[in-house]
């Protein structure tokens, strides 16, 4: 800035009619000094300004901090709050879609679950609670065991009805179409997430919700809820649990050579239209039929079945609990006595009852859908298969079945059930009817 001393000193002298003392004249230059210096400099900063505020005395400062804070909370307010739950979602689902191994398990209802296990490019296990196993390579190529009559049968991936959850994990859409909040398991916290709609190339037909749980710590995957609703069926619901994704599995899961001991079940070529025919095999005459809903009283045990069937002391004990329960409460059982059990792990005994029916612990309600069933009667004293531990022989009236249900073109597709029909003072009038849930090879 070009220097107007002079031009100050000689405005002043003008200006002014009377002597200014010295004192005071040297005063004034100092003042127009400092006045030339800051208008020559830049403005401050913003920061600068702001740090040059909290210099000020309280009446000033805080005004101005009470302004910058409501303006930090109106910027937060306007974000948008599903920006970040997104971010969650999106990688809890990348997680799924690439995961290059998976272990999981679906409980499909109560004591009903299959463990599954997948490992990339294609090999697929899955252990279904009431003994049966299925097996696959990727090669097209499947094998079913069924551990109860120690036999297998051997045939095309794409006949397996089991659904492929893997492909609707690696189906699962980059957004989700709603965030469903948040809930506790224990001291973790965990965000839902809803997709409503299958996604193209979804492996589970009715698939009409898809609710993905994640870990809010780690972001990973904590479980799953599926609601299937078919045309003219009730609403279904499973829940995937248990999730592990790309950890070491064992390759013996995946092993396509049938156990030691075990016989094949050779699968006809044809398999007959419709439901077959009653056929005789002995002194059995199984059906295929459809059953209906069943809503039962059942007491959960704990132990193999077949170990306590063979005794029949407990089952007994189970139902005369049930049975004093529902006189106690007016109920009355609208059908048969039955067990319902896996060959190796946790096993019911209980009474029908009608739909609606309200039961306090330890007693639990039991809820089956309609469903395609192998069913056969077995007449005369309920204990009379107890000489041939259930599955265990090759010959008992069980493993008959089981085979009669492979050769006729199905599968078992839930746990074995007995309806005990009689009384204990008539044991010639008595009737055990075998039945299982089972699905057609497609």
């Amino acid at each position: 800035m070009p220097d107007t001393n002079h031009d100050l000193d000689e405005l002043m002298l003008k200006s002014i009619q009377v002597e200014v003392p010295a004192n005071v004249e040297e005063r004034l230059h100092r003042r127009l000094v400092e006045f030339r210096t800051k208008i020559a400099e830049p403005p401050p900063s913003r920061f600068r300004t702001l740090i040059n505020s909290l210099r000020h005395s309280a009446s000033i400062r805080v005004p101005l901090i009470t302004a910058a804070v409501f303006a930090v909370v109106v910027t937060l307010a306007f974000i948008p709050r599903g920006s970040n739950a997104g971010r969650v979602y999106a990688a809890a689902a990348m997680q799924l879609r690439s995961a290059r191994s998976l272990v999981f398990t679906v409980e499909l209802a109560p004591n009903t679950e299959i463990d599954f296990a997948y490992r990339s490019p294609g090999f697929r296990r899955a252990s279904c609670s009431w003994g049966t196993e299925i097996r696959s390579d990727g090669s097209g190529k499947q094998i079913i065991l069924m551990h109860l009559t120690k036999s297998y049968i051997v045939g095309k991936e794409e006949q397996s009805a089991t659904p492929n959850f893997v492909l609707q994990f690696k189906a699962l859409p980059k957004t989700p179409d709603q965030s469903i909040g948040e809930k506790w398991a224990g001291s973790r916290k965990l965000l839902g997430y809803r997709v409503h709609e299958a996604p193209s190339g979804s492996a589970i037909p009715g698939l009409s919700a898809l609710d993905i749980w994640v870990d809010a710590a780690s972001g990973n995957p904590d479980h799953i809820d599926l609601s299937i609703q078919e045309p003219g069926k009730p609403l279904y619901q499973m829940h995937i649990k248990n999730m592990h994704m790309d950890e070491e599995i064992d390759s013996s899961l995946f092993d396509m050579t049938p156990p030691a001991g075990y016989t094949k079940i050779a699968i006809p070529d044809a398999t007959p239209q419709g439901n077959p025919p009653s056929i005789q095999q002995g002194d059995l005459q199984p059906m295929i039929e459809q059953s209906g809903a069943l809503t039962a009283v059942v007491l959960p045990m704990k132990g193999s079945f077949i170990q306590t069937r063979a005794e029949d002391k407990a089952v007994r004990e189970q139902l005369e609990r049930i049975g004093k329960q529902l006189e106690k409460i007016g109920i009355t059982p609208n059908g048969p006595a039955f067990g319902r059990y896996d060959p190796d792990r946790n096993w019911v005994a209980g009474y029908p009852v009608p739909p609606g029916t309200r039961i306090d612990a330890p007693f639990e309600i039991l809820a089956l859908p309609e469903t395609t069933v192998a069913s056969v009667i077995v007449k005369g004293p309920w204990d009379q298969e107890f000489d041939s531990p259930l599955g265990r022989d090759p010959g008992s009236r069980w493993a008959t079945f089981v085979r009669w249900i492979g050769e006729h073109g199905y599968r078992l597709a839930g746990p074995p059930m007995e309806f005990w029909s009689g009384d204990d003072a008539h044991p010639q009038a008595q009737a055990m009817e075998m039945r299982i849930a089972v699905s057609k090879e497609k």
